[in-house]
C-alpha cells in the first residue's frame, strides 16, 4: 500500500509545482537584487541571468577586472547592472557596498534579495 501512495504522490507534486511556477512575478524591473562574489562562477552567471530577465542587479566584485568583463558581458541587456568592488573579509567594504546600494537605488526601487556569494572558506575546529 505505501508504494501506491508513493506513486501517486510523485505525480501530484511535480503537477502543483508546476502549477506553482506558472505564476508570475510582477513588477521585477522594480526588485533589485545584490549579488557578492560576482568575479567568476555561480555569482557571475546569476548576475547575468537576472539583466536578461530585466531586473537592476547590484554585483560586488572582488576584482577590477571582474567587474569589466561582468560589464562588458552585460552590455545590451535590459537590466541595469551596478558593479562594484567588494571584499567580503573586510568589514569597511562591507559596510561601503550596503551604503553604495542605498545611494544607488532609483526612487522607485526596492531591494528584493542579497545573495551572499563570495568564496570565503574558514576551517573551524582542531587543527588534525
Amino acid at each position: 500500500m505505501f508504494w501506491v501512495y508513493l506513486i501517486l504522490l510523485f505525480p501530484v507534486y511535480y503537477g502543483l509545482r508546476y502549477l506553482w511556477e506558472l505564476i508570475p512575478v510582477g513588477n521585477i524591473r522594480k526588485r533589485a537584487v545584490f549579488i557578492s562574489g560576482c568575479d567568476t562562477g555561480f555569482g557571475r552567471l546569476l548576475a547575468l541571468k537576472c539583466t536578461e530577465k530585466g531586473i537592476p542587479v547590484f554585483a560586488g566584485c572582488y576584482t577590477k577586472q571582474g567587474e569589466e568583463n561582468l560589464q562588458s558581458e552585460a552590455k545590451g541587456s535590459p537590466g541595469r547592472l551596478v558593479t562594484f568592488p567588494l571584499d567580503i573579509t573586510k568589514d569597511k567594504s562591507v559596510e561601503d557596498a550596503a551604503e553604495y546600494v542605498k545611494k544607488n537605488l532609483q526612487s522607485d526601487e526596492m531591494l528584493w534579495a542579497v545573495v551572499n556569494n563570495a568564496g570565503v572558506f574558514s576551517c573551524y575546529g582542531p587543527d588534525a
